[in-house]
């Protein structure tokens, strides 16, 4: 309840909502905003970017199956853990076999393979985290990171016209299905490492480029989800030039 009325969830009344903050824009801008800001991203492509097609109908179909096992991502912290240990068990064995296999063509090819489904699923969940806000992404192809190396997109402009928690939510689910595939990837190293099979290799790398997506992301210096995670936390959406 604010100001006598009850909150709504819906884009229109979260920007009206945000007029009592300090830095609430003006009443002009506002109705742009409107128009605008507040509309999921339709017709407008991002440069360096192939567009496949609207992913929104699959997304309404595993949206549902998503939020049947939502109580999952309060199993992800307790599993790097048991990961975490599982490696330092295995220091010794864990090092030669990363010394031994990153020499190797097809641990390279496992890594590559590793980063595309990490940036993959780590951006359909939260594509899935908007459907289940009612806004589902428009768009769905892949984009040229500094004009060189691809990632997988999903147009996600109107999650800044969701609640700050709601925010929160979007971007935490990219962050915790990247720790998911680490600790999937280590514990399922430590289980098949003593087999010397290929999957022990592809697991490895799982993990390793699980881990190391969620370090680059997570750290606010990047404008990506972690940044933005804090921004909805502090319910500052332009923090860092605020800051300068």
């Amino acid at each position: 309840m604010r100001g006598g009325r009850t909150s709504n969830s819906s884009p229109v009344f979260a920007a009206l909502d945000e007029q009592s903050s300090p830095d609430a824009p003006s009443p002009g801008k506002l109705r742009k905003m409107t128009t605008t800001e507040i509309r999921p991203e339709r017709d407008s492509k991002p440069p360096m970017t192939m567009i496949f097609g609207n992913p929104t109908p699959v997304l309404q179909v595993i949206e549902p199956i998503w939020a049947s096992i939502r109580w999952l991502r309060y199993l992800v912290l307790p599993l790097v853990l048991v990961a975490g240990y599982a490696a330092s068990r295995n220091w010794t064995e864990l090092g030669d076999s990363m010394s031994r296999v990153f020499a190797t063509l097809s641990f390279a090819q496992s890594m590559l393979l590793g980063l595309l489904t990490t940036n993959f699923l780590g951006r359909t969940a939260k594509a899935v985290a908007l459907t289940g806000y009612g806004l589902p992404p428009h768009q769905f192809g892949i984009r040229l990171l500094f004009g060189i190396i691809p990632r997988f997109y999903y147009s996600s402009r109107g999650i800044r016209s969701l609640p700050f928690p709601d925010q929160r939510r979007c971007y935490s689910a990219a962050l915790l299905m990247r720790l998911f595939l680490f600790g999937t990837g280590v514990l399922g190293w430590t289980i098949l490492y003593r087999n010397g099979s290929f999957l022990a290799e592809l697991s490895l790398a799982f993990g390793i480029t699980g881990l190391t997506v969620f370090l680059f992301t997570a750290n606010p210096i990047w404008r990506a989800d972690g940044y933005r995670w804090v921004t909805a936390f502090f319910e500052r959406p332009k923090m860092r030039s605020q800051g300068q």
